[in-house]
C-alpha cells in the first residue's frame, strides 16, 4: 500500500518483448503487469511520495525473462531519478 498523494510514472516496455504498449493507469497494482525497474525517492514505495516503474505484461514473461529480473539483468532500463519523464504520471485511486 503506497500513501495516499503518492505520484508516481509508469514507462511500458512491452516493446521488449515484442508487444504493443498497452499500461493503462486504472490497472495500477496488478498482477498483469511486472516491473522491470523502479526509481523512488525512498528505500521502499511504501515510504515514497514518488516513482518511476518500468513495467512489462506478465502473461509475456516467460521462466527465462523472469530469471533474467531477477538477477538484475533489465537494471539497464531503470529510469534515471531525475524527476523528468516522459512516461504519464497518474496518483492512485482508493477502491
Amino acid at each position: 500500500m503506497v500513501s495516499e498523494g503518492f505520484v508516481y510514472a509508469v514507462q511500458d516496455d512491452s516493446v521488449l518483448l515484442g508487444a504493443d504498449p498497452g499500461f493503462d493507469p486504472a490497472q495500477w497494482g496488478s498482477t498483469a503487469w511486472t516491473v522491470l525497474a523502479v526509481c523512488a525517492d525512498a528505500t521502499t514505495l511504501q515510504r515514497s511520495s514518488t516513482a518511476e516503474l518500468v513495467v512489462v505484461p506478465t502473461d509475456l514473461l516467460d521462466g527465462d525473462d523472469l530469471r533474467a529480473i531477477t538477477a538484475g539483468r533489465f537494471e539497464d532500463q531503470r529510469p534515471p531519478c531525475d524527476g523528468h519523464t516522459s512516461a504519464p504520471q497518474a496518483t492512485p485511486t482508493s477502491s
